[in-house]
């Protein structure tokens, strides 16, 4: 499986060039010498010019803090022992974790009258053989990661990338639909998303299932404007959708029958992923559904059980836009609430 079953390499970007102080007093501001403070300055002043950031003077200030409590957490982390992920100052890292999840998250959970007519019964478990590892990257059914933007669209990547990927599986063509249709034209009442403000895969899989979905010829904005789907011609038709299927809850086995067969639009807790740069996220992470993700496949890296799974903030965050989140473990819900609002599309 692509990037599964692989050893752990040395952390690709340090962040220090030399120690600095007692590696376990590394979280605390004071254990940072006079030097350090010079050097994360220098590098913020790097930052900057690379993300072409431009601040007023009271902002600069404040982002500069903002990035220097960034750099510690980034910099004590990667100090620890047997570390599964390391962390980087990528191009979030002048955001606090509060700006980051308003402006990068956006899955809200759908109210229970949401659901479409097609709605399948959930996937149970059917206790089948299925392969030890599967990467649908490498199969051809998942493309590159893509970027939503500062706007909460998430969900509507995880929900087009499940339409996307099952559709190959089914038909052989990797098509792409249009995020900036379904953005534009589900920010309504009949809906109930709040386009760049947030929704949920089951809106878009609706959506779908009513009008079908244009092209890349809609193309991607990252923010909210005037529905026009009556001037494209949809790539995906709605009679070719049977029905949405949810995976059987808290179950981790249904969610690995479910990936064998195809990509799954999952949500998580995304709190831990805004500096991430690569290897198996472990460790306490909450169940707050707040983002929504695609999961492309299964199996072991740096000798860990993991869910590989797609993100939508472009291929320059984390291991090409794509990260690996634990699996086996003991919550209920799975690392991050992987387990608990999976769903795809059948095609007929």
């Amino acid at each position: 499986m692509g990037g599964l079953d692989v050893h752990v390499s040395e952390t690709r970007a340090s962040i220090l060039t030399e120690p600095v102080g007692d590696p376990g007093s590394l979280a605390r501001p004071e254990a940072y010498t006079d030097s350090t403070d010079k050097k994360i300055r220098e590098q913020f002043e790097t930052f900057t010019t690379k993300h072409q950031r431009q601040y007023r003077e009271a902002e600069a200030v404040r982002r500069y803090e903002i990035y220097r409590e960034n750099w510690m957490k980034a910099d004590a982390h990667n100090r620890q022992p047997g570390i599964d992920y390391t962390m980087e100052l990528n191009q979030f890292a002048d955001f606090s974790p509060s700006e980051f999840k308003e402006s990068r998250h956006g899955y809200i959970p759908p109210k229970k009258t949401g659901k479409s007519s097609r709605h399948l019964p959930p996937r149970e478990v059917h206790n089948k053989e299925i392969p030890k590892t599967i990467d649908w990257t490498e199969r051809g059914a998942v493309g590159d990661a893509l970027d939503q933007g500062q706007c909460g669209s998430c969900f509507i990547f995880s929900a087009n990338g499940a339409i996307a990927g099952r559709y190959e599986i089914k038909t052989g063509q990797l098509l792409a639909p249009s995020e900036q249709e379904v953005l534009d034209c589900t920010h309504n009442p009949t809906y109930g998303d709040k386009g760049c403000g947030g929704g949920n895969m089951d809106s878009v899989y609706q959506y779908v299932e009513d009008h079908g979905v244009c092209g890349e010829t809609y193309s991607y904005k990252a923010r909210e404007g005037t529905c026009r789907e009556d001037t494209c011609t949809p790539i995906i038709q709605p009679e070719e959708i049977e029905g949405i299927r949810d995976v059987l809850a808290m179950n981790e086995q249904a969610m690995m029958e479910a990936v064998a067969e195809g990509p799954v639009a999952v949500a998580i807790d995304a709190g831990m992923l805004q500096l991430y740069e690569g290897g198996v996220l472990s460790g306490a992470c909450g169940d707050k559904l707040d983002h929504g993700v695609l999961i492309v496949g299964y199996g072991v890296k740096n000798g860990k059980k993991c869910w590989k799974i797609r993100n939508s903030w472009g291929p320059e965050w984390g291991e090409q836009g794509f990260f690996y989140l634990e699996r086996g473990t003991y919550e209920v819900g799975g690392k991050c609430g992987v387990l608990e609002d999976g769903s795809y599309p059948e095609f007929g």
